[in-house]
Protein backbone atom coordinates (compact mmCIF):
# COMPACT_ATOMS: atom_id res chain seq x y z
CA UNK A 1 0.00 0.00 0.00
CA UNK A 2 1.44 3.62 -0.88
CA UNK A 3 2.23 5.47 2.43
CA UNK A 4 2.48 9.14 2.90
CA UNK A 5 4.21 11.44 5.75
CA UNK A 6 1.82 13.37 8.24
CA UNK A 7 2.35 17.01 8.44
CA UNK A 8 4.41 17.48 12.19
CA UNK A 9 1.75 20.35 12.72
CA UNK A 10 -1.46 17.88 12.82
CA UNK A 11 -2.93 15.61 15.38
CA UNK A 12 -3.01 11.99 13.98
CA UNK A 13 -5.79 11.57 16.03
CA UNK A 14 -7.64 14.45 13.73
CA UNK A 15 -6.79 13.40 10.55
CA UNK A 16 -9.91 12.68 8.15
CA UNK A 17 -10.06 10.90 5.15
CA UNK A 18 -9.91 14.08 3.23
CA UNK A 19 -6.62 14.75 4.85
CA UNK A 20 -5.59 11.31 4.06
CA UNK A 21 -6.18 11.41 0.38
CA UNK A 22 -4.85 14.76 0.13
CA UNK A 23 -1.08 13.86 1.78
CA UNK A 24 -1.30 10.92 -0.59
CA UNK A 25 -1.94 12.95 -3.72
CA UNK A 26 2.44 13.63 -3.43
CA UNK A 27 4.30 13.72 -5.86
CA UNK A 28 2.20 15.48 -7.45
CA UNK A 29 2.95 15.76 -11.79
CA UNK A 30 2.19 19.46 -12.65
CA UNK A 31 3.00 19.05 -16.20
CA UNK A 32 5.86 18.81 -18.75
CA UNK A 33 8.40 21.56 -18.51
CA UNK A 34 8.11 23.55 -22.14
CA UNK A 35 11.76 24.08 -22.71
CA UNK A 36 13.04 20.43 -21.73
CA UNK A 37 9.71 18.40 -21.39
CA UNK A 38 10.89 16.91 -18.60
CA UNK A 39 7.86 16.63 -15.61
CA UNK A 40 7.80 19.23 -12.92
CA UNK A 41 6.60 17.90 -9.84
CA UNK A 42 5.39 18.84 -6.20
CA UNK A 43 6.35 17.51 -3.43
CA UNK A 44 7.39 17.25 0.18
CA UNK A 45 10.38 16.18 1.73
CA UNK A 46 13.06 16.26 4.31
CA UNK A 47 13.61 20.03 4.56
CA UNK A 48 10.36 20.99 3.25
CA UNK A 49 8.17 21.25 0.27
CA UNK A 50 9.15 21.73 -2.71
CA UNK A 51 9.08 21.62 -6.19
CA UNK A 52 11.62 20.15 -9.09
CA UNK A 53 12.04 19.76 -12.36
CA UNK A 54 15.21 17.30 -14.37
CA UNK A 55 17.77 17.68 -10.80
CA UNK A 56 16.85 21.44 -10.16
CA UNK A 57 14.67 21.90 -6.72
CA UNK A 58 13.71 25.18 -5.37
CA UNK A 59 11.70 25.55 -1.94
CA UNK A 60 8.16 26.32 -1.27
CA UNK A 61 7.48 29.31 0.72
CA UNK A 62 4.39 30.37 2.24
CA UNK A 63 1.64 31.28 0.58
CA UNK A 64 2.58 27.97 -1.48
CA UNK A 65 1.89 24.44 -0.82
CA UNK A 66 2.82 21.35 -3.12
CA UNK A 67 -0.68 20.42 -2.74
CA UNK A 68 -2.23 23.68 -4.65
CA UNK A 69 0.59 25.05 -6.21
CA UNK A 70 -0.15 25.90 -10.26
CA UNK A 71 2.04 24.73 -12.90
CA UNK A 72 3.17 28.13 -14.18
CA UNK A 73 3.90 29.19 -10.63
CA UNK A 74 5.75 26.09 -10.09
CA UNK A 75 7.82 27.53 -13.68
CA UNK A 76 8.40 30.74 -12.05
CA UNK A 77 10.22 29.11 -8.96
CA UNK A 78 12.16 26.94 -11.43
CA UNK A 79 13.58 30.12 -13.29
CA UNK A 80 14.42 31.83 -10.19
CA UNK A 81 18.61 31.36 -9.98
CA UNK A 82 19.65 28.93 -6.96
CA UNK A 83 20.37 31.17 -3.76
CA UNK A 84 23.98 30.60 -2.69
CA UNK A 85 25.61 29.55 0.23
CA UNK A 86 26.38 32.21 3.32
CA UNK A 87 29.67 34.23 1.99
CA UNK A 88 29.48 33.13 -1.63
CA UNK A 89 29.33 34.96 -4.59
CA UNK A 90 29.15 34.29 -8.26
CA UNK A 91 32.34 36.03 -9.89
CA UNK A 92 31.40 35.07 -13.37
CA UNK A 93 29.92 32.43 -15.86
CA UNK A 94 32.21 30.58 -17.89
CA UNK A 95 29.86 28.19 -20.47
CA UNK A 96 28.62 25.07 -20.51
CA UNK A 97 30.66 21.99 -19.90
CA UNK A 98 31.48 20.01 -23.25
CA UNK A 99 29.73 16.87 -21.93
CA UNK A 100 27.27 17.40 -19.36
CA UNK A 101 26.20 20.53 -20.99
CA UNK A 102 25.70 22.34 -17.31
CA UNK A 103 26.98 25.61 -16.75
CA UNK A 104 30.16 25.93 -15.00
CA UNK A 105 30.56 29.01 -12.82
CA UNK A 106 33.52 30.88 -10.89
CA UNK A 107 32.86 31.47 -7.24
CA UNK A 108 34.68 33.03 -4.24
CA UNK A 109 34.56 32.84 -0.70
CA UNK A 110 36.78 33.97 2.00
CA UNK A 111 39.39 31.01 1.08
CA UNK A 112 39.07 32.25 -2.42
CA UNK A 113 38.23 31.52 -6.53
CA UNK A 114 36.83 28.10 -6.95
CA UNK A 115 34.76 25.85 -8.99
CA UNK A 116 32.22 23.27 -8.11
CA UNK A 117 31.77 19.76 -9.07
CA UNK A 118 28.85 18.40 -7.46
CA UNK A 119 29.08 18.78 -3.49
CA UNK A 120 33.47 19.26 -4.17
CA UNK A 121 35.09 22.91 -4.31
CA UNK A 122 38.04 23.43 -6.44
CA UNK A 123 40.01 26.18 -5.48
CA UNK A 124 42.07 27.89 -8.06
CA UNK A 125 44.76 30.40 -7.52
CA UNK A 126 43.45 34.53 -8.03
CA UNK A 127 46.22 34.76 -10.55
CA UNK A 128 45.07 31.47 -12.29
CA UNK A 129 41.29 32.63 -11.61
CA UNK A 130 41.40 36.09 -13.33
CA UNK A 131 42.77 34.22 -16.87
CA UNK A 132 40.18 31.11 -16.23
CA UNK A 133 38.55 29.98 -19.63
CA UNK A 134 36.20 26.93 -20.62
CA UNK A 135 38.76 24.67 -21.38
CA UNK A 136 40.81 25.32 -18.38
CA UNK A 137 37.90 25.04 -16.21
CA UNK A 138 36.63 21.65 -17.68
CA UNK A 139 40.81 20.25 -16.96
CA UNK A 140 40.43 21.44 -13.66
CA UNK A 141 37.20 19.73 -13.13
CA UNK A 142 38.46 16.30 -14.27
Amino acid sequence: PKMAAVPKDKDIEKITIEDAVMYLSLPRDLGAHPETGQPVIASSGRFGPYVGCNGEYRSLKAPHSPYTIAFEDALALLAQEKALPKGVEKVRSLGKHPKTQKEIVLYKSKNGPFLRKGLRRIYVDEEEAKDLDIHNAVDLLK
